[in-house]
């Protein structure tokens, strides 16, 4: 292992994109520093999220005697807690109906360009090779940060 590298992680131009980068692509080193301590900061504080998240939970199923389409205000010594109304949710029951009438208000082909067609069904019912015709992939979205520590910081 080099002097520079840390354990676990992969030398710096391993991490570099295929293609050509020009300097205003490239990260500073100050906002990689801090993205990495604020990273480490939130793994510290996961307990505490941990902790909030039942907590919040807790608090929830305890209010839910309450009507349902009316805000709460939980009070305690030192602090007050809002809770909102609930959602308001709604389901189709009977689906064949809906699509029926779907279909003789918009007509088929403009129902077919509204409705969305989920990727579960789609790899379920039809293999890969027959998807080419009509279905393109790529990579796009942000990308997953993750960072550590390069070596020990020195005491003054």
């Amino acid at each position: 292992m080099q002097s520079w590298q840390a354990p676990g992680f992969a030398p710096p131009w391993t991490l570099m994109a295929t293609k050509t980068a020009s300097a205003i692509d490239s990260p500073s080193p100050a906002d990689i520093d801090r993205c990495a301590y604020l990273l480490a900061k939130e793994r510290e504080q996961k307990p505490e999220r941990d902790e909030l998240a039942k907590l919040k939970a807790k608090l929830q199923q305890q209010c839910e005697s309450r009507p349902a389409d009316l805000p709460v205000r939980l009070t305690g010594r030192l602090y007050y807690l809002d809770l909102t109304a609930r959602e308001f949710r709604r389901e189709i029951t009977d689906k064949p109906k809906a699509l029926a009438l779907l279909r003789k208000a918009m007509g088929l082909d403009g129902l077919l360009w509204k409705l969305t067609i989920s990727f579960k069904l789609l790899d379920a019912e039809i293999p890969a090779d027959k998807q080419t015709g009509f279905v393109i992939s790529e990579r796009t979205g942000s990308r997953d940060v993750s960072g550590g520590l390069l070596q020990t910081p020195v005491a003054a």
